[in-house]
C-alpha cells in the first residue's frame, strides 16, 4: 500500500552507524537515511496536495533550523538508538505537524510518548548489546554534531522509499 512519511535526514550518523542499519534496520534497505522520524505514517501519496505541501511548509518555517548531537546510546525493548539532544526541536516538528493534521497520529497513535531517536538496529538482546559495544567505541566522546535545516516529505509507493518534497526549517531557503 502507498504510504509517506516526515523525517529529518541525519547524514553526520551514517558513517557510524550505515552498515549496522543496512544489516538491522529494514527501512534502511528501502532507501531511507538515517533520521529522527517526524511524522509516520503520514497520509497516502495520492492524497498529497498543494494545500497538504503548504501547511507542511508552514509548520516547517515556524520550527528554527537547529544544532543537536547524538551521544547517548538508548534502548526500545527490541532496538538500539541514538537520541538527539536536544529532541525538543524534533518535538515540536512533531506536534506542529500533528496539529495541523489531527487524523494522522505519530506512530498511529501507538505510544503515549513521542521519543526522537535514530534508529540504529532491531534485534535480540544479544545483537543489540554487541553493537552498542562497538559503537560506544566508535563514537566520539562528545557525541555526533549535527544541525537540522529541512525536514523531508518521503514515499512509498513502489517498496523503495522516495523524497517527495523537501521543506526549510525556519525560512532557509
Amino acid at each position: 500500500m502507498p504510504e509517506s512519511a516526515l523525517i529529518c535526514r541525519v547524514p553526520e550518523a551514517e558513517s557510524y552507524i550505515g552498515h549496522h542499519r543496512q544489516r538491522f534496520d529494514p527501512p534502511a534497505r528501502r532507501n531511507v537515511p538515517a533520521h529522527v522520524t517526524v511524522l509516520y505514517p503520514f497520509m497516502e501519496p495520492s492524497q498529497i496536495d498543494d494545500g497538504v505541501l503548504s501547511l507542511l511548509r508552514g509548520v516547517a518555517d515556524s520550527v528554527p533550523c537547529f544544532d543537536y548531537r547524538l551521544r547517548e546510546l538508548r534502548r526500545f525493548p527490541s532496538s538500539l538508538y541514538l537520541a538527539p539532544d536536544p529532541g525538543d526541536s524534533f518535538a515540536a516538528l512533531t506536534n506542529g505537524v500533528h496539529r495541523m493534521f489531527p487524523d494522522y497520529p505519530p506512530f498511529s497513535g501507538k505510544f503515549d510518548v513521542v521519543v526522537p531517536h535514530v534508529t540504529i538496529a532491531h534485534g535480540d538482546e544479544p545483537q543489540l548489546c554487541e553493537i552498542e559495544v562497538e559503537l560506544r567505541i566508535a563514537l566520539p566522546g562528545a557525541g555526533v554534531r549535527a544541525r537540522c535545516e529541512e525536514m523531508v516529505l518521503i514515499e512509498n509507493t513502489t517498496g523503495i522509499w522516495q523524497p517527495l518534497q523537501t521543506f526549510a526549517l525556519g525560512g532557509k531557503k
